[in-house]
């Protein structure tokens, strides 16, 4: 028996709904974005049927804790674009009514259905570094560009 699990990424609460091929499994519905929470689901999931496949509709950012906690703690990790979940839900029963809980069944759903979901994994130091970098030129671009505005201000008599 295989488990099937979807998470919807929140700021504050993931929500989380595990199933199998015949239905709903028991889990924690929504999960605080902390480590002794996560951990804690982690291990509801591992008391869940294996093999399980695990799906997130976002990464990095606001995901990155629970990326990093389920994958440290093993688990296959897909990812399901946002859009994708929201074309699903809207084929769904009940049509376009957006609910957290209600994303994450069909997150679920869709990794017990699809097989293209893009397989997540830990990040290299290189990869942390490389962004990192991007992320440093990209705030120093932002500041020449505004000091740039506010000296052609200046020189134009403009000033605010």
């Amino acid at each position: 028996m295989s488990t099937f699990v979807g998470i919807d990424v929140a700021k504050e609460v993931h929500w989380v709904c595990a199933i199998d091929m015949q239905g709903q499994v028991p889990a924690e519905p929504q999960v605080a974005q902390y480590t002794r929470d996560l951990n804690r689901l982690v291990a509801e999931l591992r008391a869940l049927p294996a093999p399980m496949r695990i799906g997130i509709d976002v990464l990095g950012g606001i995901a990155a804790l629970a990326q990093a906690v389920l994958l440290d703690a093993g688990f296959e990790l897909g990812a399901r674009a946002w859009l994708a979940v929201n074309r699903a839900r809207q084929g769904t029963t009940g049509g376009e009514a957006k609910s957290d809980p209600r994303d994450a069944h069909v997150i679920a759903d869709q990794v017990r259905t699809r097989c293209d979901l893009r397989s997540v994994s830990t990040e290299s130091e290189l990869d942390i570094e490389l962004r990192l970098l991007v992320s440093r030129r990209r705030d120093l671009s932002e500041d020449q560009t505004r000091r740039a505005g506010s000296h052609a201000r200046f020189a134009s008599g403009h000033l605010p």
